[in-house]
């Protein structure tokens, strides 16, 4: 048996609520999984349901249970849809929290995606660089798992007072947060037309400005605070992997670059 969802959180959980209460053997599908050769079933998201079965679940499995179903649907990854219904049914069977049953590939499939999810949301608390485009405060990331739910508390307790919008570019969805108002995340689409279109959504006002000073003022300080007796590529590369350079302003790997260069044309070192 097939049952096919929205896409969204809720949608997932009205799926899985059907899976656990019939026999074992269903398949969850998402929106963009390619249909398979057998008939399936829709299953429509039931509002408030999300509710509902977290307070459940945290009462009957802990209340760890519920974050991590969240977080290890978050991961996207293959196969975690049913390995989360599987988590689920040997968790309520026992009537306790199954993450410590690893042996259970369900168990360890929606355990590992969970805190995969978990420790790219928290790498992420400190790798978002915001840009100042005009009164908008504007990020792009581009995380393996979807992140942006995690993300939203953090900056919007941190930055309660600014206007900001976190873009992720895989998914083409960004979190929106007015100054002094709460945040949502929005789809990017047809009519959001980049930083201008989030700057509207927003709710920002002015035109978009030109880079600051302040960019470029951290980069020369990034860069002089760089010793170049003690470069280290491979540990820089093993702490901040280099699919995150991209988005960052302090550029990692300039200092190495700036010092290859110099040692190439025989210049002298830095002072």
């Amino acid at each position: 048996m097939f049952l096919r969802y929205d896409g969204t959180f809720e949608g997932f959980l009205t799926a899985a609520a059907a899976a656990l209460r019939a026999p074992p053997g269903v398949c969850l599908l998402r929106p963009d999984d390619p249909p398979p050769l057998l008939p399936v079933e829709e299953a429509p998201a039931e509002a408030g349901l999300a509710d509902r079965l977290g307070a459940y679940l945290a009462e009957r499995l802990g209340p760890e249970v519920p974050a991590t179903v969240y977080q290890a649907w978050l991961s996207g990854m293959p196969g975690v849809d049913d390995a989360i219904v599987g988590f689920l049914r040997i968790g309520l069977a026992r009537r306790t929290d199954p993450s410590g049953l690893l042996q259970d590939p369900t168990v360890r499939t929606t355990v590992k995606a969970a805190r995969r999810t978990g420790r790219e949301a928290h790498a992420y608390l400190g790798l978002v660089r915001f840009r100042l485009r005009g009164s908008l405060y504007f990020a792009e990331i581009e995380p393996d798992t979807d992140v942006l739910p995690l993300l939203g508390d953090h900056f919007a307790e941190r930055f309660h007072d600014q206007t900001f919008a976190i873009h992720d570019l895989r998914r083409n969805r960004a979190v929106l947060h007015p100054a002094g108002g709460g945040w949502e995340i929005a789809a990017v689409g047809e009519g959001t037309h980049g930083e201008e279109g989030l700057d509207a959504r927003a709710g920002a006002a002015g035109a978009v400005a030109p880079v600051d000073g302040f960019e470029a003022m951290w980069r020369r300080y990034f860069d002089a605070m760089a010793i170049e007796e003690r470069l280290n590529p491979g540990l820089q590369r093993n702490h901040m992997p280099k699919k995150r350079w991209r988005h960052l302003v302090e550029r990692p790997g300039a200092a190495q670059a700036a010092s290859d260069a110099r040692r190439a044309s025989g210049a002298p070192r830095r002072p």
